[in-house]
């Protein structure tokens, strides 16, 4: 009986750590809600436009921000965020209650959601530069780069 005891709390500590490697694995998810959602600011950092930020209000620009945000699998980092260099898109979210929620999207490598840096995969953060940025930029007309 003591045998069995004794092997029982290796093999627990093994099943404890495969347990809590999957989890912080497996990545964390932002969890915004769309519906409550009155609108989004995105200015981009440093300023390549000469008109500043862009305010989106549209609901179905707001879906389409928030859902691509919510499918972001994000990663403790594996790399420090201040030896990178680069642009990043800052996201104000303006909830319908007034409150307000900063994302700032840098690179195509770091988010930095709930005052805590995230790693994302560069095939997840490159689809907003290539699919759902020039859409917003086509839609708001006032929003062009300076050459």
């Amino acid at each position: 009986m003591k045998k069995a005891a004794v092997l029982m709390i290796p093999i627990a500590l093994i099943i404890a750590a495969a347990v809590v490697y999957l989890v912080s694995s497996s990545g964390t998810r932002l969890d915004m809600d769309g519906n409550n959602i009155r609108g989004i600011r995105i200015e981009q950092q440093p300023e390549f436009y000469n008109t500043g930020p862009i305010s989106v209000t549209n609901e179905a620009e707001i879906k389409l921000i928030t859902d691509y945000l919510n499918g972001l699998e994000l990663k403790s980092p594996n790399h420090n965020p201040d030896e990178y260099d680069g642009s990043a898109f800052v996201f104000t979210i303006e909830n319908k209650d007034g409150t307000e929620r900063t994302i700032v999207h840098f690179g195509n490598k770091f988010l930095r959601a709930n005052d805590e840096w995230y790693e994302i995969s560069y095939e997840q953060a490159s689809r907003f530069d290539e699919e759902i940025y020039p859409n917003l930029e086509a839609a708001y007309e006032h929003f062009h780069h300076v050459e």
